[in-house]
């Protein structure tokens, strides 16, 4: 349920680390292992028009050396830098430099007088700016968008690192050759520029408390592992004195054959791949791997206790030792955490925030290759609860269930989750790559993930309880975080000449590389009456019906037209939602119901909508509609959970403005909005505790008599589907259309203007900025996404390649002219910056540059023509969301898919079209900047040269 959005960003952070379950398709994986002990892993699926491929190293963060931490994650970085052969346009005129960077590091490295290590980095410049003349940045990035590749990226976890993107299938050949090309040779260029580049990642994870958190809680939780003494970013003074000998030596130990795997999913044949991997791939060379070092973490003694100060408000993290990834009893173990904490909010654990006993509490399971853990994240009433009141209400919860306190019933709701679970999360190419990924890790087949329903399915109620009773004892860490927070490591900027690249250069690499042959591959475009059935299912009442090509699970979205612009209070009436039960059934009751067929619900709002989200397996499906209608006929919330859900709106408030970065968003979304935001247009706390249930009747009965679109993907016929809904949902017989008057229009600005909010505390700067556009036509957005392809495209664009390679003022960077929401609408272009504060003024300086005289590099069409012909082929929408999809485009004018004009349109666009965009909506138009940042690190008076400074107070953008 969404009751517990406090703890969503300590959740979704720990999984973006790399914890979690892992979920299959039913598709067949083909494993094959060349001589060189390099394994492949191959996944068939051709229900999308793209294919996912994936480098894996069997080495992470834990393998850095005690006196390098941080090296794995580095490694990562440098790994986009290009070989012997790729990203120089003279190799043997570059190595000189290059090696001399690396002996004067190695000096760095043993020096420490600072006037010394000033001459060397000073050196280490000189001899960067030389190399520089033979760079070619950033080469790897722009073939790859060349072949219409997405999402290039890589990973750096505590076992593994990986490196990925999407690409058309016609373009298999391509990827294959510049993936098995960029881990031969590698050449570490940029050295310099890309350690600032770290610094600045460094320095957006210290301003977000949930990292030293973390950090605190693994150290005491792994007292000998590496897990818990170092970190994947690594400690400053390792990266003060980086060694390139090591990290080619760290390079030459793990990045081998037989400790790598390439993983591959999507639409292609696995008999003609696999020839293909074989050559390409079978030139990497195999290596005796170093003996894994092994860590004896011992049990805890009995509860062992750690206070700090790390959170904007108290928390406890609760761990215990449980099993590492593959573990036999990972699965009965999961299933146990299910039961006592889910997403239905029929839990333990879950019952104890629905009643108002604490504020939150989520379990986190943390499946790492040498051990594993159980977090359990409890946020206790602000006013009047000690965390040791809160810790003794959930383990009472957890021992009562683990001794026996639970029916069987409650054990097949919770394998009905994980299945559903199981089948939605790997629909992603992404999310099932490195699930396949964590088999090759644990050395298991990767066809072993689809038996996982079967053995999910055969846990009983004695296998749960036998593996909570052994796991959660009275051995366990006990993590306080009381209000406060850590000193911040903040570091001057360095005097350092940015490097200077011939930017028109091309490596012989990429001239043979062009010579690779594409195949014909016909792209798919949306057909709006094919692919989306509409059938009008009463007056203002749509139903939008897509099939399921995937497995047996529906989703549904039931959207009312009305949302907190209209009513303010639509935000809270839509959490209360999600506590009530109906007029037969108590809250407890409805969730019970939902579990028992696999099935969930939500309810929430933003300032357009209300959008109650059904989701389960196909086969309950009406049982499901039949549930929901009852509910929303007539929900019925006790005074009870009106007071709880108050409590916990109010309490989030204390939260939302810690983060430096939430404000940097508030106050882009107040200055384009003024009061029609998010965070001002809302309920007052006096208002919050006024609200009564007789108000919230009144508003939820408001909400229904509004137009409604539903959308649906499943299996179900949509006649009968439209049968279903008419028979078990009540509609408006005279439904209000949307009230359009309301929605917030981009505030026009005519001179410069600079909105200012100080921030202390915070080490890096959030810049953002804003600038007005035309109105939305759809002839304009070929040339608006060719624009943005040059301007502002990743890695290839002008704004990252200025800003973050060659100047190192910011880890994140980007910029583009984004359309309007609706046919009429204006356009707007934004653009954000990330830099440490004492880099604010060089930041912003670079980007007005670009701004206002912005360079002509006519060659890049090179690249950016065939970008946008070929991503067409992969950007028809995922079938989940395809109906939203040809709505939002309908809501723009269009009556077909708009990739097919987009495609068109690429063939005869040359340089001129982005020129004369640039100057007509861009060049000349005034822009407003707005920092979130430590004032006392910048120079106010010469900020003032891009506009009127208004300073504003956090307060200001938020309602109380």
């Amino acid at each position: 349920m969404k009751r517990q959005r406090i703890v969503k960003l300590l959740f979704l952070t720990i999984l973006f680390l790399g914890i979690g379950n892992t979920y299959a398709q039913n598709s067949a994986v083909t494993q094959v292992k060349l001589d060189n002990g390099l394994t492949i892993i191959l996944n068939e699926d051709h229900s999308k028009t793209e294919v996912f491929g994936m480098v894996v190293v069997n080495a992470g963060a834990k393998n850095d050396p005690k006196d390098a931490t941080g090296m794995a994650h580095y490694q990562e970085h440098m790994l986009f830098k290009g070989t012997t052969e790729l990203g120089t346009s003279n190799w043997e005129k570059e190595k000189p430099h290059i090696d001399r960077i690396i002996a004067l590091y190695d000096k760095l490295a043993i020096t420490k007088d600072d006037s010394l290590r000033t001459k060397i980095q000073k050196e280490i410049n000189e001899e960067s700016i030389e190399a520089g003349k033979y760079t070619v940045l950033n080469e790897m990035s722009t073939l790859i968008d060349k072949m219409g590749g997405t999402n290039l990226n890589a990973g750096t976890g505590v076992d593994q690192t990986v490196y990925y993107n999407s690409f058309p299938p016609n373009q298999i050949e391509r990827w294959a050759e510049l993936y098995s090309h960029r881990f031969i040779n590698p050449v570490f260029r940029a050295f310099q520029s890309e350690l600032e580049t770290v610094y600045e990642e460094k320095n957006m994870y210290q301003d977000n408390f949930i990292t030293a958190l973390l950090d605190a809680f693994n150290k005491n939780f792994y007292k000998e592992h590496p897990y818990g003494q170092q970190t994947i970013i690594g400690e400053t003074e390792h990266l003060k004195n980086p060694s390139l000998s090591k990290m080619y030596e760290f390079f030459h130990t793990y990045y081998v054959a037989n400790n790598m795997a390439v993983v591959l999913i999507g639409d292609f044949d696995s008999e003609t791949v696999i020839p293909l991997l074989k050559e390409k791939f079978g030139q990497w060379k195999k290596a005796d791997l170093p003996k894994k070092q092994k860590y004896a973490e011992k049990e805890f003694n009995g509860r062992e206790e750690v206070v700090g100060k790390y959170s904007p408000i108290k928390m406890a993290l609760l761990g215990f030792r449980t099993v590492p990834v593959g573990h036999p009893d990972e699965l009965a173990l999961s299933i146990f955490n299910n039961l006592i904490s889910n997403e239905k909010g029929t839990g333990v654990l879950n019952k104890l925030a629905q009643n108002g006993e604490l504020m939150a509490v989520e379990a986190i399971e943390i499946h790492n290759q040498d051990y594993g853990a159980n977090m359990f994240l409890v946020v206790p009433k602000l006013i009047g609860q000690k965390l040791e009141k809160a810790e003794e209400l959930v383990l009472t919860a957890i021992r009562k269930v683990r001794d026996g306190d639970v029916d069987e019933q409650a054990l097949e709701q919770s394998k009905k989750e994980m299945y559903v679970n199981f089948q939605l999360e790997l629909e992603d190419f992404e999310t099932r790559g490195n699930t396949i990924a964590s088999y090759f890790m644990n050395g298991k087949d990767a066809n072993e993930l689809f038996s996982k329903p079967e053995k999910i399915n055969a846990l009983n109620k004695a296998e749960v309880l036998r593996v909570a009773k052994k796991y959660y004892g009275d051995n366990y860490l006990a993590f306080y975080s009381k209000m406060g927070s850590p000193d911040k490591e903040k570091l001057s900027k360095p005097n350092y000449d940015p490097v200077v690249t011939d930017k028109k250069a091309v490596s012989q690499f990429a001239k043979r590389y062009e010579n690779i042959s594409e195949k014909d591959y016909e792209a798919k475009y949306v057909d709006f009456n094919k692919d989306v059935q509409q059938v009008k299912l009463a007056k203002g009442v749509k139903l939008y019906a897509v099939n399921n090509p995937k497995n047996d699970i529906y989703t549904v979205d039931i959207i009312f037209n009305l949302g907190t612009l209209k009513v303010k209070e639509a935000k809270y009436v839509a959490e209360l939602f999600n506590t009530s039960g109906s007029e037969n059934m108590s809250r407890d009751e409805v969730q019970t119901a939902f579990a028992q067929i696999g099935s969930s619900y939500s309810c929430s709002a933003d300032g357009e909508q209300v959008v109650i989200s059904l989701s389960g397996m196909e086969e309950n499906m009406e049982e499901a509609m039949n549930l929901i209608g009852k509910l929303i006929a007539n929900p019925v919330v006790s005074e009870e959970d009106l007071k709880t859900t108050a409590k916990s709106m109010i309490s989030e408030r204390k939260y939302e403005r810690e983060d430096p970065a939430a404000v940097g968003q508030a106050l882009l979304s107040y200055v384009a909005y003024a009061d029609k935001t998010e965070s001002k247009h809302r309920l007052r706390k006096k208002e919050i505790k006024k609200f009564k249930t007789d108000d919230f009747k009144r508003v939820w009965n408001s909400i229904q008599q509004y137009e409604c679109d539903v959308h649906y993907a499943g299996k179900t016929d949509v006649v009968e589907l439209g049968k279903i809904i008419s028979k078990n949902i009540n509609f408006a017989s005279n439904p209000i259309a949307e009230d359009k008057t309301v929605l917030p229009k981009i505030k026009n600005y005519s001179k410069q203007v600079v909105y200012f909010i100080d921030r202390k505390d915070a080490v890096q700067s959030n810049i953002y900025f804003l600038l007005n556009g035309d109105r939305f036509t759809k002839e304009q957005v070929p040339v608006q996404e060719a624009f943005n392809a040059y301007f502002g495209g990743g890695f290839s664009g002008l704004v990252l390649q200025e800003i973050r390679e060659y100047r190192s003022l910011a880890y994140s960077a980007w910029a583009g002219y984004l359309s309007a929401g609706r046919e009429g609408e204006n356009n707007y272009f934004m653009g954000m910056i990330g830099t440490q504060a004492d880099k604010t003024l060089d930041a912003i300086k670079v980007f007005n540059d670009l701004k206002t005289n912005m360079p002509q590099m006519p060659e890049r069409m090179s690249y950016i023509k065939p970008y946008l012909q070929q991503q067409v082929i992969t950007a028809y929408p995922n079938f989940r969301y395809l109906s939203e999809s040809v709505v939002a485009w309908e809501e723009l004018g269009y009556d077909k898919d708009p990739s097919k004009y987009t495609s068109q349109i690429a063939k005869e666009l040359s340089f001129e079209n982005i020129n004369d965009f640039y100057k007509s909506h861009i060049q000349n138009q005034p822009m407003v900047t707005m920092i979130v940042g430590d004032k006392s690190k910048i120079d106010m008076e010469k900020l003032s040269e891009y506009g009127e400074i208004i300073t504003l107070k956090e307060k200001e953008l938020y309602t109380k």
